[in-house]
């Protein structure tokens, strides 16, 4: 259509050029629609003698301005194609378009996508088109531009938004043996941005504020996909993001990472069952990593560190010492009825990475006699009668000495060695009361109703019964104690 004025940062084009302009609106693969842009075509003729611009510049007054006098067709078409081209090598002035009726002009802050000038002899008038794009559109009712989807200053080419959901190997327990694998991949193209003012806004700016009002996690498509059926005890942990700029292209993503789980943590372990000739017992040894969970919000920060939800972990599996989990697993795997006091174990902590190891080892001995003990040995010695003689040396006699019966025995012995290993004297200030609770922390009274049931077992059978040595020791630093006594029996 004809227009009565067409002007370019105040710059009018005289004669006013056809004006073509398309609205075509931005999708998504689906069909969504995200945006808008409008593709601007300015159609015109240049005369050598007449219009804006002329040899002198462009014209900005009211009505026309006069004709040149200059004949040199070929150079004023030059000059004006100069001109003309140089208008529009600046992006995001202001492009007016004034109706013949007078109404409210057509105005919008294109970029510059082209200008062509037609072939010809160029003698008195040289045909061209200017190719424009623009985000918004101003006019009789006012704005119109890809806010119409999106908050106003939001300018997009495309944008797209996807979840995946895979199985996690590192499962949190027996009954658990997976976690879940979470990723959303945000990502948009911008289109740069002109106002009155020059340049609003790059287009990976329009791409980030759209990409960061889509981030966090979608409870409704997690629980609701179908394919995989999380439960929704499930939760989300160990949130991470890896943010991509493309500043020439336009472009932005945020790819967000979560480990789905129903605890606060994975775990795995390892049994090894161990029987030798030389050890009669059965040992068993349970090993096992667990790796705590993250918990962050949504700026991103830490709420509860990894280290934390792993110490929850280890504490619910040590619920119950010391028949706790981890003996419960040893004994169930096993297949052996096992000792619940571990003869050793150990835990190892990385603040760092939020992993805790730990080890433990059993074995099949029978439980401990003394209460408190962690370790018990007994061993326990006879000493048989032996036949009583006598043993004469005569000088010079090459057989040896002389022995000659006595006609009787040796009394029988009996020997017990206890040895205990208890749990450490903590002690307190140096003092007489600390001598004495030094003294009465060893386990000495369990040991002599053990000393005493033996003893007790001897008077039944035999009517005389001697103690003949009683040696007690207890070193209450390392809790280490030893009884030994025996006694000399016999009848009447």
């Amino acid at each position: 259509m004809a227009n009565t004025s067409v002007s370019y940062n105040g710059n009018r084009i005289i004669p006013a050029p056809f004006v073509s302009i398309q609205k075509e609106y931005n999708k998504t693969g689906d069909g969504q629609i995200v945006g808008s842009i409008y593709n601007v075509n300015l159609i015109g003729k240049l005369i050598f003698n007449m219009g804006s611009p002329s040899s002198s510049g462009f014209y900005t007054g009211t009505g026309y301005p006069a004709n040149e006098t200059s004949t040199d067709a070929l150079a004023n078409l030059t000059y004006k194609t100069e001109s003309l081209r140089t208008l529009f090598s600046i992006p995001g002035k202001n492009l007016e378009i004034q109706g013949c009726n007078g109404t409210a002009p057509l105005k919008c802050y294109p970029i510059i996508k082209s200008i062509n000038f037609s072939e010809g002899p160029w003698y008195q008038t040289v045909d061209y088109t200017v190719n424009l794009e623009a985000n918004e559109m101003f006019g009789l009712h006012g704005r119109e531009d890809g806010g119409e989807f999106f908050a106003s200053g939001i300018y997009l080419k495309d944008a797209n938004e996807e979840w995946s959901i895979e199985f996690n190997e590192q499962g949190e327990s027996v009954n658990y043996p997976y976690t879940y694998k979470v990723s959303h991949n945000v990502n948009a193209v911008g289109a740069r941005n002109y106002d009155g003012g020059g340049l609003a806004s790059q287009g990976y700016e329009s791409a980030k504020t759209w990409v960061t009002s889509k981030l966090g996690m979608d409870n409704t498509f997690l629980y609701a996909t179908g394919g995989l059926n999380i439960p929704t005890f499930y939760t989300p942990y160990n949130y991470i993001r890896t943010e991509n700029i493309n500043e020439l292209n336009g472009s932005y993503s945020i790819v967000e990472n979560w480990i789905i789980a129903s605890g606060v943590a994975t775990e795995e372990f390892n049994i090894s069952i161990k029987r030798s000739i030389e050890d009669p017992s059965v040992r068993v040894s349970i090993d096992g990593t667990i790796n705590g969970l993250e918990v962050k919000n949504s700026d991103m920060k830490v709420v509860i560190p990894k280290i934390n939800n792993a110490e929850i972990k280890l504490s619910g599996l040590l619920l119950g010492n010391p028949i706790h989990q981890i003996y419960n697993r040893a004994v169930k795997y096993s297949d052996v009825s096992l000792n619940y006091n571990p003869l050793s174990n150990s835990i190892g902590k990385n603040p760092m990475m939020g992993s805790i190891t730990y080890n433990y080892e059993y074995d099949d001995r029978p439980y401990n006699m003394v209460s408190g003990a962690l370790m018990e040995s007994f061993n326990l010695q006879g000493t048989n009668p032996n036949d009583v003689f006598a043993s004469i040396v005569i000088p010079g006699r090459t057989a040896g000495p002389v022995l000659q019966d006595m006609d009787t025995v040796t009394s029988p012995k009996f020997s017990v060695n206890i040895e205990i290993l208890m749990p450490r004297y903590s002690g307190i200030p140096n003092s007489v009361a600390n001598a004495l609770a030094m003294k009465n922390s060893s386990p000495r009274s369990g040991v002599q109703e053990i000393i005493d049931n033996f003893r007790g077992s001897l008077i039944a059978s035999y009517s005389i019964v001697f103690v003949d040595n009683d040696v007690e020791n207890w070193n209450p630093r390392t809790g280490r104690y030893s009884r030994d006594v025996s006694w000399v029996y016999g009848s009447c």
